[in-house]
């Protein structure tokens, strides 16, 4: 972390720029639904099955899409039924009313714009 800590500090800063631009272009529809594919062991996918109240506290950085489509598409098609890894949609709203976590649209920094990537992230301070 020591190592990288300037390069994740310089991330987190743009993400908060990103998502004061997001806050201000969404003010009027505060719900924003956005797409994750992601590979998954039998025993996570049980763990989350198991939670009460659905919820997922996320202590990184990750991206997401506002299409479903290519969300789908970046899955393991070579995945078996009943191999111990499985595919996963994940389906997040976004509440731009609530301010716990950040996000933003990052599109314009991807080398494949068309992704149309939300970046997110936990929102913790940094010094």
């Amino acid at each position: 972390m020591f190592l990288f800590g300037f390069y994740i500090r310089d991330m987190y800063n743009q993400l908060k720029i990103e998502h004061q631009k997001f806050i201000t272009n969404h003010s009027t529809d505060p719900h924003i639904i956005v797409y994750r594919g992601q590979l998954m062991s039998s025993n996570e996918i049980t763990e989350l099955r198991n939670k009460s109240d659905h919820q997922i506290i996320v202590n990184s950085f990750f991206s997401t899409t506002y299409n479903r489509s290519y969300a789908l598409s970046l899955l393991d098609s070579s995945i078996q039924p009943h191999s111990q890894l499985q595919n996963v949609l994940f389906e997040i709203e976004l509440n731009t009313q609530v301010q716990t976590h950040l996000f933003g649209n990052i599109s314009h920094f991807s080398v494949f714009p068309e992704e149309q990537e939300v970046g997110y992230c936990t929102s913790i301070e940094t010094s």
